[in-house]
């Protein structure tokens, strides 16, 4: 027995549904949590292939979405005049010969937003040939997470006014 709320002697009633309720909430948390990581963790990365043309004075295309984790493969080609291919951030840098394609590989480990641009002097408009390559974080990962945290507050709401209403 305890308390009541306004500090007299007078015992609180517990509902006896309560006593079961709570390490059923608290196992449910536990459960949920443990799947959520799992399934973020067993994840496989996806590989992106994805073709770079480089033409006076552009990259088609100029803008590249990823996400965090994927293997990405660009396949390089320049279709008029010898270019260059260099990316920030993974210090990717190659040459590139007219109607030759290079193929290369990373893994997009880092979220943000990169530029990639050419590495070879190709005309006057040389400097404002530039591209972007954009790595998104792990959605999945944090929507599991706030999925877990969501139904964690709305258990403990949920027991926490079934205690009150019985006190």
């Amino acid at each position: 027995h305890g308390r009541s709320l306004d500090g007299g002697d007078k015992p609180v009633r517990r509902s006896k549904s309560l006593k079961w309720l709570i390490p059923l909430v608290a196992a449910a948390i536990l459960v949920g949590t443990g799947a959520a990581i799992q399934a973020a963790a067993s994840v496989e990365p996806t590989t992106r292939d994805i073709t770079i043309e480089a033409k006076r004075f552009n990259y088609s295309p100029g803008v590249i979405t990823v996400n965090k984790g994927d293997l990405v493969r660009l396949h390089l080609l320049s279709t008029d005049v010898s270019h260059g291919f260099y990316l920030d951030g993974y210090e990717l840098n190659e040459h590139l010969e007219k109607d030759q394609e290079k193929v290369v590989e990373f893994i997009a480990d880092k979220p943000g937003r990169f530029s990639f641009r050419c590495s070879v002097t190709c005309g006057p408009f040389h400097p404002y040939m530039v591209g972007w390559l954009r790595i998104r974080p792990n959605y999945f990962f944090w929507g599991s997470a706030g999925l877990v945290a969501l139904v964690t507050i709305g258990s403990l709401a949920v027991v926490w006014g079934k205690g009150r209403e019985t006190a």
